[in-house]
């Protein structure tokens, strides 16, 4: 029996790498992986197949996409860093609504189900609790962007999900950069001081956790 056909972009960051990472993955999947920038793994026998692609480039989305075919796409890539999202407003937008929009142009050719990783900016944080029909009241250009990403996907992909994500954290073998457990743990044992900030309340995601919710909607999509 054929396995269903996956890609996941955005692999050399926390959630992609943690995702890459799960044995019970390739029992469902051929799996296929894109980012940026060079694949990370330092796993010679790697059992993905790996593309390097920017996925702001229209054409280069749809040539991925079509050349795959993939029954689900897990699109965890992002520019995912608050301030600079305020700084670079239009890089932010073109990483954070426009290559989604290349995806969905795409994915609408192949019928492929999008899982999109969105995050809890796209609320205003003042309410203790959240829900799935919550009213979307970001307060920063990046839940801006990342709440108008969500509208998008709704509006015009054919087959979706989202999921959204509170401060991720965790260790995988490999990342292009930090999350605040790596951040603590690299802190205290160089023995520098933590400044964090005193006025927010939030609820961490371990991505062990998160990957396994993933996987369960991808399989059940």
């Amino acid at each position: 029996m054929l396995k269903q056909r996956i890609l996941i972009t955005g692999v050399n960051g926390l959630v992609g790498r943690s995702l890459l990472e799960l044995e019970e993955l390739y029992a469902h999947f051929e799996v296929y992986a894109t980012s940026l920038s060079k694949d990370k793994s330092t796993n010679p026998e790697k059992n993905y197949h790996y593309f390097q692609a920017d996925l702001t480039d229209e054409q280069s989305v749809m040539s991925l996409v079509l050349n795959i075919k993939p029954d689900v796409i897990i699109h965890s890539a992002a520019q995912s860093h608050v301030n600079r999202c305020s700084d670079d407003i239009d890089s932010c937008k073109q990483i954070n609504v426009d290559a989604l929009r290349h995806l969905i142009k795409a994915t609408n050719n192949t019928k492929s189900h999008l899982i999109y990783l969105s995050t809890d900016f796209v609320f205003s944080g003042v309410d203790e609790l959240y829900f799935e029909n919550s009213i979307k009241e970001p307060v920063n250009q990046y839940g801006v962007f990342k709440s108008s990403a969500e509208e998008l996907l709704i509006r015009e992909s054919k087959s979706w999900s989202i999921v959204r994500t509170i401060l991720v954290y965790g260790a995988p073998e490999t990342l292009s950069r930090s999350n605040i457990l790596v951040w603590i743990y690299n802190s205290l044992k160089s023995s520098k001081p933590i400044n964090v900030v005193n006025d927010q309340y939030r609820m961490p995601t371990f991505v062990g956790d998160l990957v396994q919710g993933i996987l369960k909607m991808a399989i059940q999509k």
